[in-house]
């Protein structure tokens, strides 16, 4: 028997999430998970083309992605009846193809669907149906809010009051924390720095600051790096493109204009543990994965919001104010380098730690794995 974990390839969230709870089932002694990153995708060709236009407005338009995400709450193409009608059979043939013990979604566009299917074919009682909401603000994505699920894992308390508030049953909600792979906790392995230091050709004298664009490679992220290169900051930058070609030879050119030494620009890097490992300074945009994992980490960050928010990412700002951490936020490009220095020093690491702690910030993995687990064993 297996443990399905189904996810889609938008943004590059949901399938971290997926590979944090098989990591953390692994490490459980259950080992037969079947993952399966792309199932969204998978189902129609316009799946995948919508898929690939999300991640274009991602890295090049974060204003038209938010437009995106608006229309599809407003129109709910998750729970269109043709749209189910044509995917109803990949449902179908998912839950058929293997001894399957449960389901787990970390998408959003597919729980309709897998709620509706199970449901018809008389199959609701015999697999539980798992949904871990990705989105850890108010409001979040639409398609984590379809009742019907046997449990819903989230962040914490506000979204669980959204998932309330849109008739899901509180009893079925559980709040876990956001779930990330082990390799981000303060707990975990050490990594060498040294090495690290050795192997990026940084000054071990100076601090980093890791610059992250996303994993679509966000382009207006050069105007922060040009920020940077006209500061008199003195410290080792690393500014991650993800995959956005353009964007890596773009900063690349920039740097090198520059007088600047101990400059890092880099493509998509899978070692994010490794390179947080090594920063005094982590700057991210508003992105639930990049912010827990830095939380994680313990790592000092600046969120991003100069270009404004995704839909989904809107509410941090809120719970930035609601822990009076206002100031980890930055809104107007102008204002980047001073927010910068400032969280360089001891008094702006002090600052982190001390708002930062009130969010009781703990890796939701285990929990989700173990309440899993404790679920199926007594059916």
């Amino acid at each position: 028997m297996s443990i399905l974990i189904l996810s889609a390839e938008t943004g590059r969230g949901h399938v971290s999430v997926m590979r944090a709870l098989a990591e953390q089932f692994e490490e459980s002694g259950y080992t037969d998970c079947i993952c399966i990153p792309d199932f969204y995708e998978s189902m129609l060709p316009s799946n995948k083309i919508l898929s690939d236009f999300y991640n274009y407005l991602l890295a090049s338009s974060t204003s038209l992605c938010e437009k995106y995400v608006q229309f599809t709450t407003l129109t709910r193409p998750d729970m269109n009846e043709v749209i189910y009608r044509l995917t109803r059979k990949h449902y179908v043939e998912i839950l058929s193809s293997h001894p399957i013990e449960a389901v787990i979604s970390t998408a959003t566009a597919i729980n309709y669907g897998l709620i509706r299917t199970l449901a018809e074919e008389g199959l609701a009682d015999k697999i539980p149906f798992y949904i871990v909401v990705t989105d850890p603000y108010d409001p979040i994505a639409p398609g984590f809010d379809v009742p019907g699920a046997t449990k819903y894992f989230c962040a914490n308390d506000t979204v669980r009051r959204v998932l309330a508030d849109s008739g899901i049953d509180e009893r079925r909600v559980a709040v876990s924390g956001y779930p990330v792979s082990g390799r981000f906790c303060q707990e975990g392995e050490e990594v060498n720095r040294p090495e690290v230091y050795a192997k990026l050709g940084l000054n071990p004298d100076r601090q980093v600051v890791l610059l992250n664009s996303g994993s679509k490679g966000d382009i207006s992220t050069i105007n922060l790096l040009n920020q940077f290169l006209s500061s008199d900051i003195d410290a080792n930058l690393i500014m991650l493109c993800g995959t956005n070609k353009s964007l890596f030879r773009l900063a690349r050119l920039h740097a090198k204009r520059s007088s600047r030494t101990n400059l890092q620009i880099l493509p998509f890097y899978e070692s994010m543990d490794e390179l947080l490992s090594i920063s005094d300074v982590y700057i991210t945009k508003a992105g639930a994965n990049s912010f827990y994992e830095a939380l994680s980490s313990g790592v000092p960050l600046l969120i991003n919001a100069t270009e404004g928010y995704l839909y989904q990412e809107r509410g941090i700002a809120g719970l930035l104010h609601d822990i009076e951490a206002d100031r980890l936020l930055v809104e107007h490009i102008e204002d980047f380098t001073g927010a910068l220095k400032e969280l360089l020093t001891d008094e702006g690491r002090l600052y982190f730690k001390k708002h930062l702690q009130r969010l009781d910030v703990h890796n939701g993995a285990p929990t989700i794995v173990n309440t899993i687990l404790a679920d199926l064993q007594s059916r």
